[in-house]
């Protein structure tokens, strides 16, 4: 036989005032929307979750399990480190762009042209919960009637890496060996 228990409650407003309030239940916080940008098949997509269950189908090659890596390279902890396999396809124009404008000595151009891949989680909670828990560190906003949170992770090019990067890689005249040299030189 099994006991059952009342959810557990946080006392406290957000606001700060001191007025008392009946306890309020826990909800938990929620993944509401995921953006990704730039990795493998997903060069620009947007996920909505709902409130119970999620399912992630589709045909062979159309991207799921590039999602589960994605989530699991920003979220495992893990160190380790993208290849240029793992960029979307279509950055590899970008990579070379890049590379081009540096070598004609547009270094900071250069670097805004590098791609980044991205992951943009929206996660939405209970504004009068009081606490947040491991969500606490993101609850920034002032504002007492928001509720939610966004967390952006991105695998980008880190300061001062630029001629390391894209410096020791000669201008050819073949796009294909220029994107294996800089393949080889993701940090």
């Amino acid at each position: 036989m099994t006991q059952t228990s009342a959810p557990p409650v946080i006392p406290g407003p957000r606001d700060g005032s001191t007025e008392r309030r009946q306890p309020v239940a826990l909800v938990p916080p929620r993944l509401t929307k995921a953006v990704i940008r730039n990795f493998r098949l997903l060069r620009r997509a947007e996920l909505s979750f709902t409130d119970k269950v999620t399912l992630c189908v589709g045909r062979n090659n159309t991207g799921k399990t590039s999602l589960a890596k994605l989530f699991e390279f920003f979220v495992a902890r893990k160190k380790t480190s993208l290849r240029i396999e793992d960029f979307s396809a279509d950055c590899y124009e970008e990579f070379l762009a890049a590379h081009r404008l540096f070598a004609s000595g547009e270094a900071e151009q250069a670097r805004n042209t590098v791609p980044a891949v991205t992951l943009t989680l929206h996660i939405s909670y209970d504004k009068d919960c009081g606490q947040y828990g491991p969500l606490a560190p993101f609850v920034v906003d002032l504002d007492p009637d928001c509720s939610e949170v966004v967390i952006r992770f991105a695998y980008t090019l880190g300061d001062g890496a630029l001629k390391d990067f894209l410096g020791n890689v000669p201008v050819e005249p073949d796009d294909t060996a220029t994107l294996e040299r800089l393949g080889r030189g993701i940090p």
